[in-house]
């Protein structure tokens, strides 16, 4: 090896080094997860059981559902174990069970699962638990928390998670199932479709009062993401008809109008709409989660800011072509790490060239366990450590910029944007008002 090698070799590794320390430094802003409250975590029987069925098995897999015998639970999962140690959520897992639990006995065995196990269901019965790992650990400082209510929360969790209500069930609301649970739960009787558009601004009015980072719809899940333009009328068909006698597209024709409502509410209320892209939001259509599908409707609503969740993948080079055409999308990357860390490698350094950087929302866990969240956070860092060196290394941006990106991209940016000091104090007025 020649002396020059042998420096840029060391130069490298002291640039990656100084990069993952200054990562590691930042208290990072989680864009979107969907983390279960600990108390419920603990009602699974199995900790660790709960975990790789949350997280790692495929869909079906696991034919009962939690709480699971603990003594069956190693002979459930240990037949699924080898078709997944190669996967990047598996990675996430690795990952996260060295940092909170300190454990790196991998590949699991019959002994190693029951200690790991062990260990986790000790952490859980900490009241502090999230606190600490989230927190002290992982060093997250706020989760935009894909959920409505932080009623299960003790009260240094909610400094952590900021509810961002999922709103998926207004646009089914013609269908009785969710048209009654939106009158238990409000109080109201819906006898006319515009008695939901009514009872939608006053939800979306009571909750920016209270103080939310974000809305989000996820209904890709559920039909395609396409969303035209609709009047009243043809909106209002749906609700007449009793469930059964809804044709498909009068059914669209419900939802779209509502998604319309919901989008011009977001500007009014100047909050970000998140709205799950790509095939994690609907694994049995992919085609129907394109989000190229939504350009007429962002076009539409052109001063609400829209955030496509999930990078889109694996149409994320659609995503990252749109935020920088239109200046009302913002690419997220959560879940990428979780997907491939490739495709997170080869994703967030096409999006870094190409998106301005004030549109860039890098990182969220998208998982409901603390592990998957948190593992993936650190498959992020450390492929955003080797995505800055290299461009530092071709000299596309000094080493300077990228340090300084370190920063605004899993903090200040994210923080910005989804206003979480601003949030955090008018959640704590509220319930000191409420109280």
């Amino acid at each position: 090896m020649s002396v020059g090698t042998e420096n840029r070799k060391t130069g490298r590794s002291t640039l990656i080094e100084d990069l993952r320390h200054a990562i590691n430094e930042v208290p990072v802003i989680d864009g979107h997860d969907c983390i279960v409250p600990r108390k419920l975590v603990l009602e699974s029987g199995d900790v660790l059981f709960d975990l790789f069925a949350a997280s790692c098995l495929p869909p079906g897999a696991v034919l009962h559902t939690p709480p699971v015998d603990p003594a069956r639970s190693w002979e459930t999962l240990e037949p699924y174990l080898p078709n997944l140690t190669n996967t990047s959520a598996y990675r996430c897992l690795v990952a996260a069970a060295k940092l909170l639990y300190d454990f790196e006995d991998f590949p699991l065995d019959e002994r190693g699962y029951t200690d790991l196990r062990e260990r986790m269901a000790g952490a859980y019965s900490r009241e502090d638990w999230y606190v600490e790992a989230l927190r002290n650990r992982a060093n997250i400082d706020a989760v935009i928390w894909a959920m409505e209510t932080d009623i299960a929360l003790s009260e240094q969790e909610r400094e952590i998670f900021l509810p961002a209500p999922n709103l998926d069930i207004f646009i089914r609301a013609h269908e009785s199932t969710y048209r009654e649970q939106l009158e238990q739960r409000h109080y109201v009787k819906l006898q006319e479709f515009l008695d939901v558009v009514e009872l939608l601004a006053e939800v979306l009015t009571e909750l920016d009062e209270k103080g939310v980072p974000s809305f989000w719809l996820s209904f890709s899940r559920f039909r395609p993401l396409m969303v035209r333009g609709v009047g009243t009328q043809e909106a209002a068909v749906a609700f007449m008809k009793s469930d059964g006698k809804v044709s498909p597209d009068e059914a669209r024709l419900f939802q779209d109008y509502l998604i319309h409502q919901i989008a011009d509410k977001c500007s009014a209320f100047n909050i970000p709409l998140q709205i799950d892209t790509g095939a994690h939001a609907n694994p049995l259509s992919v085609e129907h989660s394109d989000p190229c599908q939504l350009a007429a409707f962002v076009a539409a609503h052109t001063r609400t800011r829209f955030v496509f969740l999930h990078g889109g993948y694996p149409f994320a080079r659609h995503v990252g072509a749109q935020a920088k055409t239109f200046p009302n999308i913002y690419v997220d990357g959560s879940a990428l790490a979780a997907h491939s860390l490739s495709a997170v490698r080869e994703i967030v350094g096409e999006w870094i060239e190409l998106v301005p950087v004030a549109k860039l929302l890098l990182w969220g866990g998208n998982a409901t366990r603390i592990e998957a969240a948190i593992g993936s956070l650190l498959l992020m860092k450390d492929a955003l450590a080797q995505i800055l060196a290299e461009r530092v290394e071709s000299g596309f941006f000094s080493r300077e910029l990228a340090f300084d990106l370190v920063r605004k991209l899993l903090r200040d940016i994210p923080r910005r944007f989804y206003r979480t000091d601003e949030i955090r104090i008018r959640r704590k007025t509220s319930e000191d008002v409420e109280e």
